[in-house]
C-alpha cells in the first residue's frame, strides 16, 4: 500500500495517494511495523503538503520525526526534519525552518552523511533566497553542487542548479542564469523528471522574455506544459494553458 501510495505521488493522484498511504499507516500501527509507520507518516505529512495545507502537513511529519527517533534512525531523522523545515518556511514559520536545519546538520555530520548534508544544505539556500539574503542562498546552493559531486549522486544538482539560476536572473545576470537553467534541465533530462524539466523550461523562457524575445518564451512555455500534462499535473482546458503562459510570462 505505501508502494502504491507513493505511484499515485509520482502521478500527482495526491487524493488516491493520500488514501493508499493512510490505509499503509493503519496496517503499520496494527503489525508494531514502526520504521513503516515512520514512513507513511512523512508521505503523508509530503502528500498534504503538495495538496496545499501545511498544518496537516507538518502535523504527519511531526509524528514521522518522533517515530524515527524513538528509534534512533538517524537518516531518516535528517529527511523529517528537512521535510517539515521545507513546509515550515512555506508556511511562513522561517526561524521553526532555520532552527530545525540547524538542528540537523550536526546528525549529518554525526553520521559523515555528504548524501544528507547536500540535503540540509539545499533546503536552507532555499530558506535564505526566501529571506532575501541571495549571497547565502547562492553559497549554499553551490555547496551542494559540491557534496553531489563529491558523492557522485544527482538527485539534488536540478533543483541546485535552478535556484543558482533564479538568483542570477534576478540579479540581472542573463547569460549566467540562461547557462544554469540549461544546466538543470540537462539534468533533470537525465533522471527523466519531467517536473523538474518543465521549471527548467520555465527559467530558461524567463530569460528569454527579459531579453524581448517573447516567441522563444513562448515556444519554451509550451515545451513545459506538454512535460507537465505528461504526468498528469494536467492544464489541459485552454483557459488553464492561458493562466499558465499569462502567470509564467
Amino acid at each position: 500500500l505505501n508502494s502504491i501510495g507513493s505511484l499515485h505521488m509520482s502521478r500527482r493522484d495526491l487524493d488516491m495517494a493520500i488514501v493508499s498511504l493512510d490505509l499503509a499507516r493503519e496496517l503499520a500501527v496494527k503489525s508494531g511495523a514502526k520504521e513503516l509507520e515512520s514512513v507513511t507518516l512523512l508521505d503523508l505529512g509530503n502528500a498534504y503538503a503538495e495538496m496545499g495545507d501545511p498544518d496537516r502537513a507538518i502535523g504527519y511529519m511531526k509524528r514521522g520525526l518522533e517515530a524515527a527517533a524513538a528509534r534512533k534512525d538517524l537518516r531518516r531523522q535528517i529527511s523529517a526534519m528537512v521535510s517539515l523545515a521545507q513546509v515550515e518556511d512555506q508556511a511562513g514559520r522561517t526561524a521553526e525552518a532555520v532552527d530545525r536545519l540547524s538542528q540537523a546538520w550536526p546528525l549529518a555530520e554525526s553520521l559523515a552523511d555528504d548524501d544528507r548534508k547536500a540535503m540540509i544544505l539545499l533546503a536552507r539556500a532555499h530558506v535564505h533566497a526566501a529571506r532575501g539574503d541571495s549571497a547565502a542562498a547562492r553559497a549554499d546552493a553551490t555547496a551542494t553542487l559540491d557534496y553531489q559531486a563529491k558523492t557522485g549522486a544527482t538527485d539534488r544538482e536540478a533543483p541546485a542548479f535552478l535556484l543558482l539560476g533564479r538568483l542570477e536572473m534576478e540579479a540581472g545576470s542573463l547569460v549566467e542564469a540562461e547557462r544554469l537553467f540549461a544546466r538543470a534541465r540537462d539534468s533533470a533530462t537525465e533522471r527523466k523528471d519531467e517536473l523538474l524539466q518543465a521549471r527548467a523550461l520555465t527559467g530558461l523562457a524567463g530569460v528569454h522574455k527579459r531579453r524581448g524575445e517573447t516567441a522563444a518564451a513562448c515556444s519554451l512555455l509550451e515545451k513545459a506544459i506538454a512535460l507537465v500534462e505528461g504526468v498528469r499535473l494536467s492544464l489541459p482546458l485552454p483557459e488553464h494553458r492561458a493562466t499558465f503562459l499569462a502567470t509564467s510570462l
